[in-house]
């Protein structure tokens, strides 16, 4: 075929991209999406943060708190694989594209304890000895030579 005559042809066929917004985003069955955390499940052992291959997990066992840099996790899946009571998971969501640096945050707070301020509160959940709180940080962006 002719490169004119695939121009017409092209000219009467549906567009292979989506017009998204206008039109809605359906998942592709099995895509890696949004990091999602079980935190009053997680026993803040810190397998996932051993093994995550990009280092963006840390947990802390004494404040009963799981930071995930959003941003910069590559979607392995090794934090759900090896994550021994399954808390964490995947759904089909993505985030909004960004260029800050973010990181999620889940801990348990005391009752009536918040999270910083300037933390945009995505869950919260009241659970046995305090709040549940799942909320977005913003990052400082790393300087020059600092990674």
């Amino acid at each position: 075929m002719g490169m004119f005559s695939q121009a017409i042809s092209n000219l009467f066929k549906k567009p292979f991209t989506k017009l998204y917004p206008a039109e809605k985003y359906e998942p592709i069955k099995d895509t890696r999406g949004r990091f999602v955390m079980d935190v009053t499940r997680c026993i803040f052992c810190g397998l996932c943060e051993r093994n995550c291959p990009a280092a963006v997990i840390k947990v802390d066992k004494a404040r009963k708190r799981h930071e995930t840099v959003i941003s910069g996790c590559i979607l392995c899946y090794r934090c759900q694989e090896v994550c021994p009571k399954g808390c964490i998971s995947f759904r089909e969501h993505y985030a909004p594209p960004t260029v800050a640096r973010t990181a999620l945050v889940h801990e348990i707070l005391p009752r009536g304890q918040e999270p910083a301020r300037g933390a945009a509160v995505e869950e919260r959940k009241d659970v046995e000895g305090g709040t549940a709180w799942a909320y977005t940080i913003e990052l400082p962006l790393p300087g020059p030579g600092k990674g």
